[in-house]
């Protein structure tokens, strides 16, 4: 019996261990057989458990048959990736890879590093019922699963320039600069109790008084780039926040703006020059492509690899 593909984006559940909220729990349920997968079974408990922090968000979002059908839904892609799971497991150990418990704590210690104590982690494992040793358990498996899918597939994907180069003249529309601006600002930040917009309104209107913009950003803006008189380089017209953007647009070369109210304060800005919007160069955006085009083809690869793995598997779905 085959299960359907995936049609819910949760690809990624059984795998991400990394962060609290993915700490399943270890609640305990009627225990059946769900799967074999070559002499090895696949528990209720285990689909179960897996979607035990999904469940919530389904019961807010759905109701009646609506929510039966995406419960079993989620319920097929979890069968799905433990199914997977194992039987990459198996090939891991069939191939003798292993990782080392160095490797297993230093990631133990990044998952640590997402809590904001030790005893919070602690607590997590404690609410979700679930040992270290089981969670490290876990940690081990996804490390050997990495290590199985670099050795076997990421390795042997490649891209060349060639291909690289053909996607950019195919696929130019997609490499721009839009307009950008250079711009020095004055940043006074908001401070209770204290007459800052006033402040601000000096500052400018020694600007208009002829006195240089950059001492005055050295003398008054509270900004990290204070220092080099404001100066925040060449940034692009889409990287503005909204009330900033409209005002630098509307600015000409030399003009200074009036006060600008933002969450960071008061602003005054300064437009130093503008670079019209302009195609990247092949340079600008060779690394960026060939990302790109690596995944596309890892992703092609991994899938193959994985299919081929359970074609030569037994599997043996169990009917209600």
């Amino acid at each position: 019996m085959k299960i359907k593909k995936n049609r819910w984006g949760l690809s990624l559940i059984f795998f991400l261990l990394l962060s609290q909220n993915t700490l399943f729990s270890e609640s305990s349920v009627v225990e059946k057989i769900i799967a074999v997968v070559n002499g090895e079974v696949i528990l209720l408990s285990e689909i179960e458990t897996t979607l035990s922090p999904l469940r919530k968000q389904l019961q807010a979002a759905y109701e009646g048959e609506e929510l039966v059908e995406n419960l079993t839904r989620a319920r097929e892609e979890i069968l799905n990736k433990l199914i997977d799971t194992k039987i990459l497991l198996q090939e891991a150990k069939s191939r003798s890879i292993e990782v080392s418990p160095g490797e297993v704590k230093a990631m133990l210690e990044n998952v640590k590093k997402t809590f904001t104590s030790e005893d919070k982690f602690k607590q997590a494992l404690e609410e979700q019922k679930i040992t270290l040793a089981k969670f490290s358990q876990r940690l081990e498996n996804q490390l050997c699963i990495k290590r199985l899918v670099d050795q076997e597939v990421k390795l042997k994907v490649s891209v060349d320039i060639e291909e690289i180069r053909n996607y950019y003249e195919t696929n130019r529309s997609e490499f721009f600069h839009g307009t950008q601006y250079k711009i020095k600002h004055i940043l006074i930040k908001d401070s209770p109790g204290e007459e800052v917009e006033k402040k601000a309104q000096e500052v400018l209107a020694k600007i208009k008084q002829g006195e240089d913009f950059s001492m005055l950003a050295k003398e008054y803006s509270e900004d990290p780039n204070a220092s080099s008189g404001g100066d925040l380089g060449f940034l692009e017209e889409d990287k503005l926040i909204p009330e900033i953007r409209e005002v630098i647009k509307a600015l000409k070369v030399g003009e200074v703006s009036d006060i600008i109210k933002t969450r960071l304060g008061y602003q005054i800005m300064k437009v130093e020059a503008v670079k019209e919007a302009q195609a990247k160069n092949f340079d600008e955006v060779k690394e960026e492509i060939k990302q790109k085009l690596f995944q596309e083809k890892f992703a092609k690869t991994y899938q193959k690899w994985l299919a081929n793995l359970k074609e030569n598997s037994y599997i043996s779905i169990k009917k209600d």
